[in-house]
């Protein structure tokens, strides 16, 4: 919002959307295992007309390791780009 109608500005609704998670990483591997939620209406303010409910999730989203994890190497860029080509 412009900071000259600031002083104008009247706020009748609003909504304010969550997506609280958490990631587990392992030294040396990186991320194995996530899960978030989405929450699209964690708090209403005013008179906000909406038919999902307040503060349950719309969907989840996790990711577990299936497989046995790929050894972490260091390398420079160019060295890696090499590999792709």
């Amino acid at each position: 919002m412009s900071s000259r109608l600031a002083p104008f500005a009247v706020l009748l609704a609003g909504v304010l959307f969550a997506a609280p998670g958490w990631v587990h990483y392992a030294p040396g591997v990186g991320p194995v295992e996530s899960f978030e939620e989405f929450i699209l209406h964690a708090e209403l303010i005013g008179q906000c007309v909406d038919t999902l409910p307040v503060g349950e999730p719309a969907t989840r989203a996790s990711m577990q390791m299936d497989s046995q994890p790929t050894p972490v190497h260091r390398t420079t860029w160019g060295r890696l780009k090499l590999v792709y080509r």
